[in-house]
């Protein structure tokens, strides 16, 4: 008796989560395509997809199987121990080299505990080590990005993203919310000439990256560009910082000094409002003191912020000086804890062109924490006679 193959076809399925289907290597079958004309549209509709716990799943896509995503819009990958990438170079017979992947619909990209990972498209090169993205693939529209604990990422970003067909030069450019945490090779987060495509970015989390020296590299900082370039983060509301053991600025721009303060004045956050800067043992100054010398679009930088919160840095021995003070006349909650070597809150240094009388006044703090500093001897040290000075001066 003859018996017929029976296939499968899903026209209308927007939903797939797959989770601890710990015997699956494949998702889909390579000969899909090659199919009948009713399962030619099948996975077609396909809108949020999850794959977690599969133990044996190398990559999550083979190449072939691209063109039907194209209406995916919500894609998350964790836990599978041996994924190298999440899409494959099998099934690729009959392209080109210069064939790009264009998640065209993709607004929500999560990766994470995905210890074996290489790169999201592992395309045939010349060098052993790739990044997370490379100018191979695309994602115009993608508006939140989550990765986190992908130990054998060295970069996010393919240095040469930015010299890419016209097509991708969308790639990023509608990015709102960023997170990297527990990435334990990453040296950086963004490389210089990625920073053009992250101006709508307002959410940035970067946390747990115990090699990271700094969250802007100096790397692609094309020759054309002079030492005053600033980098503007135009629509960022929301940065945390937080476990990043090796940090030495937020951009290593080139400067004489060893130390630096983590925001200098080539960095500019003009909308700010929520500011977390946690377990940073490196940091010896939060602000620059030539940040008020600045060109006019940077002089806003800081003026917006309402929320901030300064925690476990054993190196700061104070937290603002006194010229950032006029920046910080919107800040609502302020927070400082366990940071052992603090003296001040308020630092004297900065003060020139003021008189003795000068007054500090917070004019819209409405919450003020402040625990475990077993150094600080006042809030404001200004200069006096008198050796103990109150927690709360007249000055204040």
């Amino acid at each position: 008796m003859e018996h017929k193959l029976l296939k499968v076809s899903f026209p209308v399925l927007e939903e797939l989560k797959i989770q601890k289907l710990p015997n699956i290597i494949e998702i889909w079958d390579k000969q899909l395509l090659i199919a009948s004309e009713e399962e030619s549209k099948s996975f077609c509709q396909l809108k949020d997809m999850t794959v977690s716990n599969c133990k044996k799943l190398v990559h999550v896509f083979q190449f072939n199987m691209l063109s039907r995503l194209q209406n995916l819009e919500t894609f998350n990958v964790d836990d599978c121990p041996k994924m190298e990438a999440i899409v494959s170079e099998k099934g690729k017979e009959g392209t080109t080299s210069n064939d790009i992947i264009v998640f065209s619909q993709l607004t929500t990209l999560k990766l994470s505990e995905l210890v074996s990972l290489k790169s999201f498209y592992n395309w045939p090169t010349r060098f052993e080590v790739q990044p997370l993205f490379n100018n191979k693939v695309a994602f115009p529209v993608l508006e939140d990005l989550e990765i986190e604990e992908l130990p054998n990422i060295i970069e996010i970003w393919d240095k040469q993203l930015v010299i890419a067909s016209e097509e991708e030069s969308k790639s990023f450019c509608q990015l709102k919310n960023m997170r990297v945490s527990n990435c334990g090779k990453l040296v950086h987060v963004v490389l210089f000439n990625m920073l053009s495509r992250l101006q709508n970015l307002e959410t940035f989390n970067v946390d747990a990256c115990p090699k990271m020296e700094a969250i802007v590299s100096k790397k692609g900082k094309e020759e054309g560009s002079t030492s005053d370039d600033n980098i503007v983060f135009s629509q960022l509301t929301t940065l945390h910082l937080s476990k990043l053991v090796r940090l030495k600025s937020f951009y290593n721009w080139p400067t004489r000094s060893k130390a630096q303060p983590l925001f200098n004045h080539q960095v500019a956050f003009p909308v700010l409002k929520d500011l977390k800067i946690q377990g940073l043992p490196n940091i010896i100054e939060i602000w620059d003191k030539q940040l008020l010398i600045v060109s006019e679009e940077e002089s806003k930088s800081f003026c917006q912020l309402k929320d901030m919160t300064v925690s476990n840095c054993k190196k700061l021995v104070h937290v603002v000086q006194f010229n950032m003070l006029s920046r910080l006349q919107n800040l609502e909650t302020f927070n400082v804890d366990d940071c052992p070597k603090m003296e001040a809150i308020v630092s004297e240094k900065g003060k020139e062109g003021t008189t003795s009388n000068d007054l500090i006044v917070l004019s819209q703090l409405t919450t003020l924490h402040l625990s475990e500093l077993v150094s600080l001897k006042s809030f404001y040290n200004w200069p006096t006679r008198s050796e103990v000075q109150p927690l709360f001066n007249h000055k204040v």
